[in-house]
């Protein structure tokens, strides 16, 4: 206990250095590229409450609760979520909650964009069997930065998958 004790002094110094250095060296300079594009994907994230995730408790299946979250179809996001969840290592649950956290971020930029074709566009048609799965975020992370960075659905999607653009 003692030892936790002895912390707390310098973490608070840390996060003032932290803050400190936030606000004392912005003015004059230019923005770091995809700093921006970044900080909007972390507040999108952060933006949702948390009655608007899919919660480890929760009864709702994965479909329902995107459909109940986004407006659409549950029968139709069922097959479709069950091929991505096959895809990636999260589960359902996890893979709802990032999906909804791409579409809301999305929507105002291509309001055409449907939890649907976010669920087809993202499950990768070629996944090598061999392979291990691999995890969501990342590549989801990587689709948001570059919407941030202003582009288009396709194009980030491709930046995402480290595909050349369509």
């Amino acid at each position: 206990m003692r030892f936790s004790t002895c912390l707390e002094p310098r973490r608070a110094m840390i996060f003032a250095a932290l803050l400190a250095g936030l606000f004392g060296c912005s003015e004059g300079e230019e923005e770091i590229p995809g700093a921006r594009a970044a900080a909007q994907a972390e507040h999108a994230a952060r933006s949702l409450a948390a009655d608007e995730w899919l919660n480890v408790d929760e009864g709702v299946p994965p479909a329902l609760f995107l459909a109940q979250a986004t407006g659409a179809d549950a029968a139709e996001l069922a097959a479709p979520l069950e091929k991505l969840a096959a895809r990636y290592r999260e589960s359902p649950r996890m893979i709802v909650n990032r999906l909804i956290q791409l579409w809301r971020a999305a929507r105002d930029d291509d309001p055409e964009l449907t939890p649907l074709r976010l669920i087809e566009d993202f499950t990768p048609e070629d996944r090598d069997a061999a392979r291990p799965l691999e995890s969501l975020g990342p590549v989801a992370q990587h689709y948001l930065v570059a919407r941030g960075q202003g582009l288009d659905h396709e194009a980030a999607l491709a930046a995402a998958f480290g595909r050349a653009e369509p």
